[in-house]
């Protein structure tokens, strides 16, 4: 990925002086975007090396880059994933997605009592839309930093909407106050550019788009306490803390389809990839004949494959995989590991150490299944 970003700075060097690069892999964008100097958002996220080289040629051009639909690849960022709406791996960045001071993409959806709720009768007060789901462990983590927030709200702060996977009774749970509507689908998130949760967008009087996407409960936060979103892409963006390459794999416990308890500590002696899963996201059901082909008729030499999962046992069993497939329903092993989206995966070798950087979808995460990918 860095030489792509060495092809991006070459293309700002001979672009207009008032154009930076921020290289968000390892932040809330998921790619590297174009900058002003006032902080402002200048194109869409570039993910994959064709939607980088066509950032650089707009760099260099001064070509208005946030017209640009970018062609969009699988994310290879090693911190989180950006599941952005597509076929193969493939997609357009959404209307709402980098494109600050543009209309916000629509949102009518049904809240918690079955009442439809129109993002635009937020009109008259500045919005923060956060994209949730229940399941997800990084949600619960800041679950009670959103409560905290909501028990004593900033002066100024905006509203909030929270957009939610997952049904009311597991929603009404939360315990939040705030509007929270079903999208059971993602589309709703999916129009924002955003492909992981927690994430956020802020709407402003308006009903413009006011922030990129701020990704991770540090960024989302900051949002929600009228920070600067800057201050905290530098940070990470609140990706997950995980072992590195060469460190030993973090303990795996968890009980398959059968309910026996699976150890990852079993596979020792043969180069394992996980797989983290979620039956709720269109990028996994997307994914899922490769893989259910993959499962079929392993390359030769391909590693073991564990699948670590959200969701039931009957709709696990329903994807009818012969790998091993455990329950991790509050994702807290994909926590442990540094994954903060699906579908991810990362290669642990045969003596239990993490082999690989995290695999941020369906293209990067075969690369691995096949044999190649980023080893180390």
């Amino acid at each position: 990925m860095e030489r792509w970003f060495d092809e991006l700075a070459r293309g700002m060097a001979r672009g207009p002086s008032r154009r930076q690069a921020f290289k968000g892999v390892a932040g809330g964008f998921g790619g590297p975007v174009l900058v002003g100097p006032d902080g402002t958002i200048g194109s869409p996220v570039a993910l994959g090396p064709d939607a980088i080289r066509k950032l650089a040629a707009a760099a260099g051009s001064g070509q208005d880059a946030g017209l640009l639909a970018l062609e969009q690849a699988a994310p290879h960022s090693h911190s989180h994933s950006h599941e952005l709406p597509g076929t193969n791996g493939t997609a357009h960045v959404p209307a709402g997605a980098g494109a600050v001071g543009r209309p916000a993409p629509s949102v009518r959806l049904r809240d918690l009592e079955g009442k439809m709720v129109d993002l635009a009768s937020f009109r008259g007060s500045k919005t923060l839309v956060v994209f949730w789901n229940p399941g997800c462990g990084f949600c619960q983590q800041m679950l009670p930093d959103l409560k905290a927030w909501e028990a004593a709200t900033p002066r100024e702060a905006p509203k909030l909407l929270v957009v939610s996977t997952g049904d009311a009774e597991s929603n009404r749970a939360l315990g939040l106050r705030s509007t929270l509507l079903l999208d059971d689908g993602f589309q709703a998130g999916a129009a924002f550019g955003a492909g992981r949760t927690p994430s956020a967008v802020l709407v402003d009087k308006r009903g413009n788009v006011a922030s990129g996407l701020a990704v991770g409960a540090p960024a989302v936060m900051a949002l929600a306490n009228g920070q600067d979103l800057s201050s905290v892409l530098t940070a990470n963006n609140g990706a997950a803390a995980g072992p590195k390459v060469g460190d030993t794999a973090p303990p795996l416990r968890l009980p398959d389809l059968q309910g026996r308890q699976v150890d990852l500590a079993d596979f020792r002696g043969r180069e394992t990839l996980l797989l983290f899963w979620s039956l709720g996201r269109g990028f996994c059901q997307q994914m899922l004949p490769r893989l259910q082909a993959w499962d079929k008729t392993p390359p030769k030499g391909a590693p073991k494959l564990l699948v670590v999962s959200t969701g039931t046992v009957e709709e696990n069993r329903a994807m009818g995989l012969r790998v091993p497939v455990v329950l991790d329903p509050g994702f807290g092993v994909g926590s442990a590991f540094g994954v903060n989206g699906t579908p991810m995966a990362v290669l642990v070798d045969p003596e239990g150490r993490i082999a690989s950087p995290i695999a941020s979808g369906a293209d990067a995460v075969f690369e691995l299944a096949n044999g190649g990918g980023v080893r180390a």
